[in-house]
């Protein structure tokens, strides 16, 4: 038996609508400022509580933020992945 892993975010998914609309999610939960969607891209990649600190200013709301973003995931960020339309063709 062989085992095939696919690397979704990037690849075959767009990561950019779930990821950042979770940390506007959070922000907003956190009573913080909430950026456009468009001036979260930075957040795509570096581990989410660097990000998280750097939005909030403070390691505990940082902390706290995870929590915020797990309370709206079953209806909100994994709705929001898209496929890569190219990567469909492989």
């Amino acid at each position: 038996m062989s085992t095939i892993y696919f690397d979704l975010d990037g690849t075959l998914t767009n990561p950019k609508p779930g990821i950042t609309r979770s940390i506007q999610y959070a922000l907003a939960r956190l009573d913080q400022a909430v950026p456009p969607e468009d001036e979260l891209t930075w957040c795509i990649g570096p581990p989410l509580h660097a990000s998280l600190k750097k939005l909030t200013g403070t390691d505990a709301l940082a902390d706290r933020a995870p929590y915020s973003i797990a309370s709206g995931l079953p209806t909100s960020a994994c709705s929001r992945t898209k496929p890569i339309p190219a990567s469909w063709t492989l």
